[in-house]
């Protein structure tokens, strides 16, 4: 494996002789005769920004809910507000109402999602990250699966940024744009060619992550991410297991990958990941934008002799 781009010569060093010492003795790393995997989270690792922040936001422009399923609004927080659901129901249908009352409709429903989204972000993780997930409910995967394409192909193409929405005195935001990392997927396909199965698993809803992985020619079928129950062919409320987010990425290994054989190789981007990363059994990647517990912990780990690599932000445009 002979990897290109903006790596740390360290780093990339590193890689390709993980590569090459798997390739040369798998038996070693899967010694039941289970391929060798690696792990990579999605969203800021393989990819710069957030492909369920995307799709969310999306959503929100588009009013692509399921506007009117009850659990939808439950999930929302606002089980009982029939005039705010009328009201959005009636500008779904005419969504280029430019009048005052529609300006006032769109500023209530914005509020109403990134208000949701701000108190969830608030929990502990394993409450928290599943929120974007479930408030999909009432929808199709299909529907999901189209409503990504639609938003990837706008932040593909949009400028890098950010875009701020106003919760009383404070503001949230929501990052624009969205750009693949040449760097990893070229260590992905290096892994394979290598006899290296590459898996993700990411805290986003899986039905997003799949469609973005097959949009950058990965294969869908090792995705892994959050899900809910699907029930009739619809997207329910109910979390499908453990969140597959911090710790809960440990156990998501376990159940869809192999029960006790751990990767060669994990990737990750925020201290969310860490125990992902430290279930590794050879190699840690940490892409370091900024995270200055996981850069640190990383460090730490490294001076006992562990193998974690620390990869600047590659740049893209």
């Amino acid at each position: 494996m002979r990897l290109d781009g903006s790596w740390l010569p360290e780093v990339r060093a590193a890689l390709e002789d993980l590569a090459m010492r798997v390739a040369a003795d798998p038996a070693t790393y899967a010694p039941d005769g289970a391929p060798p995997f690696a792990v990579f989270d999605w969203d800021q690792t393989v990819i710069r920004h957030d492909i369920g922040d995307a799709l969310f936001v999306y959503q929100m422009d588009h009013f692509a809910f399921a506007l009117d399923h009850d659990d939808f609004w439950d999930v929302l927080g606002l089980p009982g507000d029939a005039a705010l659901r009328a009201q959005v129901a009636a500008l779904a249908a005419r969504p280029h109402d430019a009048s005052a009352a529609a300006v006032a409709t769109r500023q209530a429903w914005e509020a109403a999602l990134v208000g949701g989204y701000a108190r969830a972000g608030l929990l502990d993780p394993q409450e928290g990250f599943p929120w974007q997930t479930r408030v999909l409910t009432g929808l199709t995967p299909e529907a999901v699966h189209r409503l990504t394409r639609e938003a990837a192909a706008r932040e593909l193409e949009a400028l890098l940024g950010r875009r701020e929405f106003s919760l009383g005195d404070e503001a949230l935001h929501f990052y624009q744009g969205l750009r693949p990392y040449a760097e990893i997927l070229g260590l992905m396909r290096g892994l394979e060619e290598a006899g290296i199965q590459v898996w993700v698993v990411s805290a986003t809803n899986v039905w997003a992550v799949q469609t973005m992985a097959e949009l950058l020619d990965l294969d869908p079928a090792r995705v892994i991410g959050m899900r809910t129950h699907v029930v009739d062919g619809r997207i329910t409320s109910e979390l499908d297991g453990v969140a597959c987010a911090t710790w809960g990425k440990v156990e998501a290994i376990r159940r869809y990958i192999h029960p006790t054989q751990r990767p060669v190789l994990a990737a990750g981007d925020n201290v969310t990941d860490l125990p992902m990363l430290e279930y590794s059994a050879d190699t840690r990647l940490v892409i370091d934008r900024g995270v200055a517990a996981l850069r640190q912990a990383a460090e730490e780990q490294r001076r006992t002799g562990e193998r974690w690599l620390i990869q600047p932000m590659f740049d893209v445009t």
